[in-house]
């Protein structure tokens, strides 16, 4: 009797981790289906109605483009204007979820903004995805608390001050 012939073991080769373009591509057509439907949500939402989740998927969205804006320039005008629409956004969600038709224009706006940053810039916004979830989550809780936002006060120099 003939012995088996085996084929001697093939190395083991290591999976690709790389990025997926594909994955990639998927995530961002969902990321501007979602940014399509707020905007028409905002433009839709009846005033002084409370409209909980909306306000909490928006200080997601645009919390992710604030700090992204922060991060790569501080001073510039589109950080401070997301940083204000955020702030807008949970002061909304702090008086009861109750929508602010004016507001409506301003946060479709700002709806786009933020989501262009965070395709030029996916690392800074993957970082500051968990803490924008988190207050995402504290909006549909109504956990929310009124220092949850930093104010003006990021923007002053500090002079001779270490961290």
């Amino acid at each position: 009797m003939a012995r088996p012939r085996f084929t001697p073991p093939q190395p083991r080769r290591k999976p690709y981790r790389g990025p997926n373009p594909v994955m990639a591509a998927v995530a961002i057509e969902q990321q501007r289906q979602l940014n399509l439907d707020l905007g028409v949500l905002v433009t839709l939402a009846d005033e002084g109605q409370e409209h909980r989740e909306l306000l909490a998927n928006l200080a997601a969205i645009i919390g992710i483009g604030a700090e992204i804006a922060v991060h790569v320039n501080k001073g510039h005008p589109v950080a401070r204007r997301l940083h204000g629409t955020l702030r807008t956004i949970t002061q909304m969600a702090l008086d009861g979820c109750r929508w602010r038709k004016a507001n409506a224009l301003v946060i479709a706006e700002d709806l786009e903004a933020a989501h262009q940053l965070a395709q030029d810039y996916p690392q800074i916004g993957l970082a500051a995805a968990p803490a924008c979830q988190a207050l995402c989550q504290d909006i549909l809780n109504d956990r929310l608390h009124p220092d949850a936002i930093a104010g003006a006060e990021i923007y002053r120099e500090t002079e001779g001050a270490t961290a």
